[in-house]
């Protein structure tokens, strides 16, 4: 085993894998044998940053495990599983701790990782990570040190009997035995850190790397920062035409400098326009698809809100405190209306007037009405054709008849009657 920290040949060998996007955990292997901890995208590449970290951070310590994994959750760390016996794992041995430049979700972006116990990543390699309990790596994204003066310093440290000694990056083995680093002989050499794929891979290892870390597998702490503020494209486009994502997780479209349409985290999209033009201009064939939704499933009120009621199988919209259907004549709670048809659909060509919920008049494809109510006409009435009355018919003022009458039943005059009578069989009566 060689002695000499980062060889030639291991710096290409470094910089192959990364070209073929492999991290590299032990210098023998070929990219393509590197499957213990896939890769990661780079933070640091062009407008992937949503807000940039601060040169001079301060930093507020995070003791509760919930907390802390609702941070890395926010910056994208997937399905994490940690609670409060990891945390105390991490950081008890030499009172390390994790710690935020925020504890507010837009203003938030860094975590700093003071002396925080490392993992051994196994299968061969000479790498170490810092796994959660489900074994996910949450060292990814890890910042330079030189990013900035202060708050981003980047070091690893050996407990060596119950101390902490430097392990210098790329230093031999040599040199780590001297007393400016560990102070003893030991069988790894100095480490390469990737602040990418958040691994410490170390090189010079003095036997088979398995043997060599397992026995020291928790012996290693690393201190640095590492980036936890949102990740993406943030702005496109020019100063006053474009499109930006805000720290308040929005997505914000504009022309002119002025906003135009944005669309935040809850799915709503709010467009805003020059009062002299149309807010939406659709120029289509087709069609626009409105929400669709059970009565039960009514959104927030709010003035001007429009959707299909799938319960009643009418549009709606919202007006002054209350839903009103949007397809005829309907009062608003909806139990005084007239139905053209039964359901949508039905095509029963019928015209029926409702009040208070009860069907009062009906008009027939076969030119007939039917009145389920008292009629009661204060003017003049004409009927051309034939007029059947089964019940009671009560005049109170004069009734002109030029056609045919038949009478089924008996008939009552209280006035004054007079016409040529012609009865079949039926009761007469006038009263003087």
């Amino acid at each position: 085993m060689s002695n000499d920290g980062l060889s030639q040949s291991e710096k290409v060998n470094l910089l192959f894998k990364n070209y073929m996007n492999f991290t590299s955990t032990l210098d023998g292997k070929e990219f393509f044998e590197e499957t213990s901890l896939s890769n990661n995208t780079n933070i640091f590449s062009n407008n992937i940053l949503t807000k940039i970290p601060p040169t001079n951070p301060s930093y507020t310590t995070v003791s509760d495990a919930n907390i802390l994994k609702n941070y890395l959750t926010f910056s994208g760390v997937s399905s994490v599983n940690i609670d409060n016996s990891w945390l105390a794992d991490k950081t008890t041995s030499f009172s390390g701790t994790f710690a935020v430049n925020s504890t507010s979700d837009s203003d938030r972006t860094l975590l700093r990782l003071t002396k925080i116990k490392l993992d051994y990543l196994g299968g061969g390699s000479a790498a170490f990570i810092c796994k959660d309990i489900g074994g996910v790596n949450i060292l990814q994204n890890l910042i330079p040190s030189n990013y900035a003066a202060s708050g981003y310093s980047l070091s690893l440290e050996y407990n060596h009997s119950g101390t902490l000694k430097p392990v210098g990056w790329l230093a031999t083995r040599n040199e780590l035995s001297g007393v400016g680093f560990i102070g003893t002989s030991v069988n790894f050499g100095g480490a390469l850190f990737d602040a990418k794929n958040g691994v410490v891979t170390f090189y010079d290892v003095n036997g088979d790397a398995a043997t060599v870390f397992t026995d020291i597998s928790s012996s290693f702490f690393l201190t640095g920062t590492k980036y936890i503020g949102s990740k993406g494209i943030s702005t496109i486009g020019s100063t006053e035409t474009q499109i930006d994502v805000t720290s308040a997780n929005t997505l914000d479209f504009k022309t002119d400098n002025q906003t135009r349409m944005s669309i935040d985290t809850s799915n709503v999209t709010i467009i805003n326009s020059d009062a002299s033009y149309s807010a939406l201009d659709v120029n289509a064939t087709s069609a626009i698809q409105f929400p669709v939704g059970t009565t039960a499933q009514r959104p927030n009120v709010g003035n001007g809100k429009i959707r299909y009621n799938s319960t009643v199988r009418e549009f709606e919209g919202y007006i002054e405190g209350h839903w009103k259907n949007l397809g005829g004549v309907i009062d608003v709670d909806q139990d005084t209306y007239i139905s053209a048809e039964t359901n949508p659909g039905t095509d029963n060509d019928e015209i029926k007037i409702y009040t208070g919920g009860v069907e009062r008049i009906r008009v027939n494809a076969n030119e007939t009405i039917n009145i389920y109510t008292n009629l009661d006409v204060s003017g003049d009435l004409d009927v051309s054709g034939d007029l059947d009355v089964s019940g009671d018919l009560d005049v109170s003022g004069n009734f002109d008849l030029s056609g045919n009458c038949i009478i089924k039943n008996n008939i009552q005059v209280d006035g004054r009657f007079t016409s040529d009578i012609k009865m079949r069989g039926q009761k007469f009566r006038i009263q003087r």
